[in-house]
């Protein structure tokens, strides 16, 4: 890798976003740092994405559009990723778009260290968009409030954060050196809604090298039609992906240190998830995670740790059916 010429292949799946579309090209496009390839994936759009990406490459060499039948984010990133020629690898969502000097902060900065960089982190703001009214604020992702003091080193290890499963996880907010990912096997979890935490957690475990600045660099928009706001069966991938955690993290023996967070975040996931989780199936949903947590209770009680008060509104909750260990949660 010449850090001097570094490449950056930027990957963009693309589906029925042509609302947003010119704004997240133009965004890439006009980026600072030049010496990147533009990897669009149209995943079977039925609106014109098609056709703006195809005015975009005629403009701009470095854009290549690749079309496969619809199979998903997962899937559009997976198949960027396997022609992906770069040093390093951003996975852009095409309802978005990116600061424009993205691209130069991260090159400049691995020039600079002599360590390095597996993982490039920075903060984003949340643009919410609702159907009556805009209106936007800066999105907490962790990296300053969670973190601390920079001034030591902006150098981190996930293993010592004070609750790792909170931690920023969408892909969004981070470029990943390729020859890191490929070296641990690091893909999209295929067909499964919140793969980015999955994802992220393996990349995560896997290095001491992940790189942390404060700089608010992306603008995700959160939309009414977006994949998680129109969730419906699938928001029960919510679980297969905490059993993902759980293997990762029992891989790379940290299962034992989280487990107390794991169980907390669970819990999080279940009450937050529900209410996009369609009438008919919830009492599948509540049954799903009740049969999780109630395995991983016994274990956290075997090691004398409490659950925390915190999480008192599992009793009160009238929408959960009772857990076995309500008893012993502490009031």
């Amino acid at each position: 890798m010449d850090k001097h010429n570094l490449k950056i292949s930027v990957i963009m799946p693309v589906y029925n976003v042509e609302k947003y579309l010119r704004q997240a090209l133009d965004s890439i496009v006009l980026q600072t740092y030049k010496n990147i390839e533009i990897i669009c994936v149209n995943d079977g759009s039925t609106d014109g994405s098609l056709k703006i990406l195809e005015e975009y490459a005629e403009r701009d060499q470095r854009i290549r559009i690749i079309s496969q039948k619809n199979q998903g984010l997962s899937a559009a990133r997976n198949t960027g990723y396997d022609v992906a020629t770069g040093d390093y690898v951003y996975f852009i969502d095409t309802d978005d778009y990116a600061a424009l000097g993205l691209f130069e902060k991260c090159v400049n900065t691995i020039k600079k260290e002599r360590r390095t960089i597996d993982i490039f982190m920075f903060n984003g703001l949340f643009y919410y968009e609702y159907k009556t009214s805009l209106r936007s604020t800066i999105g907490i992702t962790g990296v300053v409030a969670d973190w601390g003091n920079f001034n030591q080193s902006h150098f981190k290890d996930w293993r010592e954060h004070k609750n790792s499963l909170d931690l920023e996880m969408a892909m969004w907010t981070k470029i990943y050196r390729k020859a890191f990912l490929d070296k641990y096997h690091i893909r999209s979890a295929y067909g499964r809604v919140f793969q980015d935490k999955l994802f992220n957690a393996e990349a995560y475990l896997a290095t001491k090298n992940l790189y942390l600045v404060e700089d608010y660099m992306y603008i995700y928009r959160k939309q009414p039609e977006s994949i998680l706001h129109t969730l419906k069966k699938n928001v029960f991938d919510c679980y297969a992906i905490a059993d993902g955690l759980e293997r990762v993290y029992k891989k790379h023996h940290f299962f034992e240190q989280a487990k107390y967070n794991f169980f907390e975040h669970l819990v999080r996931q279940m009450f937050y998830h529900v209410r996009s989780v369609p009438r008919e199936l919830e009492n599948e949903f509540w049954a799903e995670g009740r049969t999780r947590l109630e395995r991983l209770y016994p274990e956290l009680k075997e090691a004398e740790q409490q659950i925390p008060k915190d999480l008192r509104f599992i009793k009160i909750s009238k929408r959960c059916p009772p857990l076995s260990f309500e008893k012993n949660i502490k009031k």
